[in-house]
């Protein structure tokens, strides 16, 4: 009686012995695949955070460069699209001593991959890409100017060129200028959209 009750104990045995199901196995690899998509996104995500963070860096450190070196060198300085259109570049014009200009470039920085120039604008008006240039002058100062990125998922940023600093002010968002009220002697204020009279 004894081979009889042990029968059933040694099959249910053999059967956990067997090992997983072709169920339990391909739940396995799927979780398995889940979590290694969900890494490497969260890396490929940190890895372009990084990029954007050190090109925006890089934007505010050219400007600088720029204000410094037209006030060392006592010369105007330009920092402007690149010829290929891939970026940014830093270039000083000097006169030679027969009247003949030479453009040499400073430095450069390159557009992350995915990155677009969009929007140009000098003195608060809008311009095209061939005409925008922020000139860094020898008392520190600088044209006002911005120019607009958007990355790879369309979210923006912009550089801002502070005209009294020399410097630059990289902001997430669209260009936002900050204009400063100008009264020149003669000029009527306005006070009608605050209840005055003129």
């Amino acid at each position: 009686m004894e081979l009889g009750n042990s029968q059933p104990h040694r099959s249910a045995f053999a059967r956990r012995q067997r090992g997983f199901t072709f169920i339990e196995m391909g739940a396995i690899i799927v979780i398995v695949v889940l979590g290694a998509m969900t890494a490497v996104a969260s890396i490929a995500a940190a890895q372009r955070g990084e990029e954007l963070r050190a090109f925006k860096a890089d934007v505010k450190r050219l400007a600088l460069l720029g204000r410094e070196q037209a006030v060392s060198s006592g010369t105007t300085v330009t920092l402007a699209i690149s010829s290929s259109e891939s970026g940014l570049e830093l270039r000083q014009s000097q006169v030679g001593a027969e009247g003949e200009e030479s453009v040499s470039r400073l430095n450069q920085i390159q557009l992350p991959e995915g990155v677009s120039q969009r929007n140009f604008q000098i003195q608060g008006e809008t311009v095209d890409s061939n005409l925008w240039a922020v000139r860094f002058f020898a008392d520190g100062t600088c044209d006002q100017a911005a120019i607009e990125f958007w990355d790879g998922e369309d979210q923006p940023f912009s550089a801002t060129f502070d005209p009294k600093t020399g410097r630059a002010k990289v902001t997430d968002g669209q260009i936002q200028i900050e204009q400063e009220d100008k009264w020149q002697a003669g000029e009527l204020e306005i006070r009608g959209q605050n209840g005055g009279t003129p």
